[in-house]
């Protein structure tokens, strides 16, 4: 087995890309986080104006959540391996909307 090029004196990116394959052990500088920390982030992300492609309210994403949970409950949902069937479709002459496509595959 090859002998690690990690020392002390190298670390960050290049120490990384020496190291021997299969050493995926975490190191304290593969911590890439912000070193502000996480409330940091959250206030900048909080002070940051509604998402125009997003023009949902709290209220209006708490409705659809509950009706989502409500069909779950009631049964009414499609087994993941239809949907990966249908999403496999996307990008294809043959793509449909998914009722349309359920429709047309019997």
């Amino acid at each position: 087995m090859a002998s690690s090029l990690v020392s002390p004196e190298r670390t960050g990116y290049t120490a990384c890309m020496e190291r021997e394959i299969g050493d995926v052990r975490p190191s304290a500088t593969d911590d890439h986080r912000d070193p502000a920390g996480d409330d940091a982030l959250s206030a900048w992300l909080e002070s940051l104006p509604p998402c125009p492609g997003l023009p949902y309210t709290d209220e209006q994403i708490a409705a659809a959540d509950a009706e989502a949970e409500a069909d779950l409950a009631a049964g009414r949902f499609y087994p993941n391996s239809v949907v990966a069937e249908w999403l496999g479709t996307w990008g294809r002459p043959d793509y449909k909307p998914f009722q349309e496509w359920l429709k047309s595959s019997g």
